[in-house]
């Protein structure tokens, strides 16, 4: 540890002592458990905990300068951060005196890596960091550099899983069942373009995730249309048995999608009650999932089976990073 004094008024408590930290690029898998695991220890204080898992298996992330790790001298975890698919930088902070030095330490580095990559590339997409709609400290700090407000923000909600689950309902012919492996990534991929009307979903990155140590196959759920054709799909996550929460554990939806000729078929609907049932059985007394303020209808969709507005989470862009 470095440390330096600084006068300070008379009575008030001395400074935290600088922190000499050691910032270094990600080493794969094993760096990812240890990433997971600091944010576990604190899950009041993440954005992002269950689905993490999900994230971290993204194509973006394949590159280790796209991830770094902050240690203290003796080699301790205090913060991690991720560049991730969605053009945002992921992170965590352990909480502590220190929080304010090491985030911003984040975002300069965050930033002069997005540079580099516009630099080699000649291309600059617009460029996102996140906060709670309630965390002052964070938003100051992501404005200090260079970010604005942006025109949406993401809302999250959570269901009591201790409440009534109705029985799934699922429409005459369809089924409901765990994906079958690497036998059905090729055509969950080709069903997730469909349902979202994007080519970013691959068959690298759904593989990813089906080797990450936190993925449980009975919570990776599709729905069968009569034909055998794959139409729809609910991917659950689960955490470990938090201590700071008693023991219990959390669910997070992360994705739910429908292909488009078989929507209003309740399909949705019936996933996520199949996915209610098996995370509680798992020992989740809550699940959670994120929507787009935009999205209306998935907002509507959500609440119809129980999920209640837990808070927002601010979207700032930095354009030309």
């Amino acid at each position: 540890m470095g440390s330096e004094t600084r006068p300070h008024p008379e009575g008030a408590p001395p400074p935290p002592p600088t922190l000499t930290v050691r910032p270094r690029p990600g080493t794969g898998h094993r760096d990812f458990v240890a990433m997971y695991d600091l944010a576990a220890t604190y899950p009041d204080a993440a954005l992002h905990l269950a689905d993490l898992p999900w994230r971290f298996s993204s194509p973006a992330l394949s590159d280790p300068e796209r991830t770094r790790l902050w240690e203290d001298a003796d080699g301790e975890l205090l913060a991690w951060a991720a560049l991730s698919s969605w053009n945002c930088v992921d992170n965590f902070v352990r909480p502590g005196p220190h929080e304010d030095q090491v985030a911003s330490s984040i975002l300069d580095w965050a930033i002069g890596r997005r540079c580099q990559e516009a630099a080699a590339t000649g291309v600059r997409p617009p460029f996102y960091a996140t906060s709670r709609h309630d965390d002052a400290e964070r938003i100051a700090r992501i404005e200090h550099h260079g970010f604005t407000r942006d025109g949406w923000h993401t809302i999250y909600l959570a269901r009591d899983l201790r409440e009534p689950i109705p029985e799934p309902a699922v429409a005459k012919g369809f089924t409901i069942r765990p994906l079958d492996g690497e036998r059905d990534v090729a055509a969950y991929v080709a069903m997730h373009r469909v349902a979202f009307g994007t080519t970013r979903m691959t068959v690298e990155w759904r593989r990813a995730t089906l080797r990450d140590l936190h993925h449980l196959s009975d919570l990776d759920l599709v729905a069968v249309a009569p034909d055998g054709t794959l139409v729809a799909f609910c991917v659950c996550w689960i955490t470990p048995p938090l201590p700071s929460r008693g023991g219990v554990r959390v669910a997070q939806v992360e994705p739910l999608g429908v292909q488009p000729d078989f929507r209003r078929l309740g399909l949705g609907r019936a996933l996520l009650h199949e996915g209610f049932r098996r995370a509680r059985a798992l020992g989740a007394d809550r699940i959670e999932v994120d929507t787009f303020s935009f999205s209306e209808p998935a907002l509507r969709s959500y609440e119809s089976v129980g999920f209640r507005r837990k808070y927002d989470e601010l979207v700032f862009v930095r354009k030309g990073s």
